[in-house]
């Protein structure tokens, strides 16, 4: 990642303390991980129809759907939004 230009706004002149947090780098893509699409398709066809149908809301098995990671976003978006305005 380049660094950020301290000239522009959201440069090193913030001091916003950055935390990473594991859960909210990708979706929890379960048994389907490291599946093709086409492995997907052929392996799991009625939840590759069920998903195709709602993509938001449909959850593989062991996984997590997007609505899911959508709950996980928003505690510390609205975590943020309190302590910075």
């Amino acid at each position: 990642m380049a660094a950020a230009d301290p000239k522009q706004p959201g440069g090193p002149q913030c001091k916003v303390k950055v935390i990473e947090k594991p859960q909210m780098c990708e979706i929890n893509p379960g048994v389907w991980d490291g599946l093709t699409v086409a492995d997907a398709k052929r392996e799991y066809t009625e939840e590759w129809e069920r998903f195709v149908k709602d993509p938001y809301s449909f959850r593989a098995p062991r996984a997590e759907s997007y609505h899911d990671l959508s709950g996980t976003y928003l505690i510390p978006h609205f975590r943020l939004a309190f302590l910075y305005g």
